[in-house]
């Protein structure tokens, strides 16, 4: 895989992981305690799921791309849906 790709491809997982997470302020104003907490455990879930299988085999060929490693990223700024 070329860096680009790679940059790419992270980028993209990040933005998605930041959308799933911006999500969890939509449910807990919708859904009762109960099902805001499986939903956000789930979320996590699927977070934790895109960071290790997805992400860190990427990082691991080109470990600057790593989320946590205070690299300026090209990706999109996100809404915050203030």
């Amino acid at each position: 895989m070329t860096r680009d790709i790679a940059e790419k491809l992270v980028n993209a997982l990040l933005v998605a992981t930041g959308e799933l997470n911006d999500n969890l302020f939509l449910v807990r104003q919708q859904f009762s305690e109960a099902m805001y907490q499986e939903y956000k455990k789930r979320t996590g879930q699927i977070m934790a799921d895109i960071y290790l299988d997805l992400i860190k085999p990427i990082v691991k060929e080109y470990p600057d791309l790593d989320p946590g490693s205070g690299r300026s990223s090209d990706a999109p700024p996100r809404e915050t849906g203030s």
